[in-house]
């Protein structure tokens, strides 16, 4: 929901943190010192944060690696994003980022983070295409697996996955066996 272009690659919406946002979180001790991996994201392109973590954030997308000084002069950056060793780190992180940034929020998906100002979540940014658009919300079908989707799903009566936690199945309209099986009973 941060960045929302057209299929000509225009941008329609872009929420991007304020320059001191970026540097206020970079500076926290819990993100300087981290040795998980991080990647930041801008309105174009992605980077990682040289944390000296021997762990992989888990992309296989090749990315250039920033110093944490050149990662807070980036520009338009949309995201920052985090992976912790497991769920209970990443809640606390996320709490810790909050507690500091309270324009910030953390989704939560795993033991992944990303950290997006509050107005960018799923949710909103699909509202958001909808108004640049014109498109209608009984046009839209959403699917999503976990808590960071959960907003979307309650607001569009959007479907899960059966691999998802029981929560998600309780909140959506209809439950599939993948993603690719909702689009098909939708064609």
């Amino acid at each position: 929901g941060a960045v929302i272009v057209n299929d000509k690659r225009e941008f329609l919406s872009s929420l991007c943190f304020a320059e001191t946002l970026v540097k206020g979180m970079l500076r926290l001790p819990l993100i300087r010192q981290t040795k998980n991996p991080m990647r930041l994201l801008t309105e174009t392109d992605m980077y990682l944060l040289d944390t000296g973590s021997s762990i992989e954030f888990g992309l296989v997308i090749p990315m250039e690696t920033l110093t944490f000084e050149r990662a807070a002069s980036m520009e338009k950056v949309v995201q920052l994003s985090m992976r912790c060793g497991s769920v209970e780190e990443a809640e606390a992180v996320t709490a810790e980022v909050r507690k500091a940034f309270p324009e910030v929020i953390g989704n939560i998906n795993r033991n992944y983070i990303d950290f997006n100002l509050k107005e960018a979540n799923k949710r909103d940014g699909l509202r958001r295409l909808l108004k640049v658009t014109g498109w209608q919300p009984e046009e839209t079908l959403f699917i999503g697996d976990d808590q960071n989707d959960l907003p979307a799903v309650k607001y569009f009566h959007g479907c899960t996955v059966e691999t998802a936690e029981p929560f998600m199945k309780e909140a959506a309209t209809k439950v599939y066996p993948s993603v690719g099986d909702m689009l098909l009973a939708h064609l």
